[in-house]
């Protein structure tokens, strides 16, 4: 019995979604710390939170860095993980959806930039992998945990060399209530895996200064593409809803951004019995025939499956490693 393919196929569902919408938005870079790169990681931790919790969502999204090749970006990815937790667990405790999830990691990538131009990622401040390590970190070791583990011994899981860029700024949404850091990126002329367009019947890959900047526009949604096989819902937004100039220590306030407003008076149980929670926790004990937990058709439906090919995409667990030698943010 493979935990990790019990892992894989219990979060197959959000992945799906995940990988539909970052493809569909047009951003550059799905590799190497671009743009799109940030942007699906902070949906995905911020949708995992939302359905399973901060403690499940982090111990799979941990479990993921620590098991990647040699080289994978840690730090940046753990980084802006930590956004997307913030974000989901804001979502779920007021009872909101997929949508206010989508709304909110716009919101963040729009406000991370200083007017229009990729090329500002290159001025923001240089952050050693332990930066990023450490924003989950003080989430990992949070009450519940009791900071049973120190740093260093929690550090030592992860790849501490690649060095990213994150500009110093906490962008303020939901009249205050959510207070997030900028995202992480590294520098432009990394990233790779651009969206394509077609031309003549060939498919020409786009340069990055060509690609979607997250602009107030591209928080509506104008200019995002969903094409045949995309699992992830079309979405748009009222430019009203974009927030209003609550990024920087100086700058309060948040014009227009509406709260997530509960949909329902109680939250509907995910189902998630005692022996599921020990299982999603890597305790193969409850596997034991003899204890007799899950049924042949349970496990099945846990070990199946891969995540559908969506054009222009590329397996999650493949598109956060970085080119071969580049140590530089």
């Amino acid at each position: 019995m493979n935990l990790e393919s019990i892992y894989e196929r219990f979060f197959d569902s959000p992945k799906k979604m995940i990988v539909g919408e970052t493809v569909a938005s047009q951003l550059p870079g799905r590799q190497n710390g671009g743009a799109a790169d940030a942007y699906r990681h902070i949906l995905l931790s911020a949708e995992l939170a939302r359905l399973f919790g901060t403690r499940i969502a982090l111990s799979r999204l941990n479990r993921h860095e620590s098991i990647e090749d040699n080289g994978a970006d840690n730090g940046l990815d753990m980084w802006n993980n930590a956004i997307g937790i913030r974000i989901g667990d804001y979502v779920r405790k007021n009872g909101g959806d997929w949508k206010d999830i989508v709304r909110l990691s716009r919101a963040v990538m729009a406000h991370a930039f200083d007017g229009p131009g990729f090329a500002q990622v290159e001025n923001w401040k240089v952050r050693e992998a332990d930066e990023g390590i450490r924003k989950s970190y003080e989430i990992y070791a949070g009450p519940r945990r009791n900071r049973a583990s120190g740093f260093e011994e929690f550090a030592s899981r992860y790849n501490r060399k690649q060095a990213f860029r994150a500009d110093d700024r906490t962008i303020v949404l939901e009249d205050g209530k959510l207070e997030l850091f900028s995202p992480a990126m590294t520098s432009p002329q990394h990233w790779i895996n651009h969206p394509k367009v077609e031309i003549d019947g060939r498919e020409i890959e786009l340069k990055v200064e060509e690609s979607k900047f997250p602009t107030r526009e591209w928080f509506t949604g104008k200019g995002f593409v969903y094409e045949d096989g995309n699992h992830a819902p079309s979405l748009s937004f009222d430019p009203e809803q974009f927030p209003g100039p609550g990024v920087g220590e100086s700058r309060g306030g948040n014009a227009k951004t509406p709260n997530v407003a509960p949909q329902r008076q109680s939250r509907p149980r995910l189902g998630l019995t005692p022996d599921m929670q020990r299982l999603l926790s890597g305790d193969l004990t409850v596997l034991d025939p003899k204890n007799k937990r899950f049924s042949p058709n349970m496990l099945r439906l846990l070990m199946g499956g891969k995540v559908p090919r969506v054009k222009g995409a590329t397996r999650l667990h493949d598109i956060a490693r970085p080119q071969t030698g580049r140590f530089e943010p």
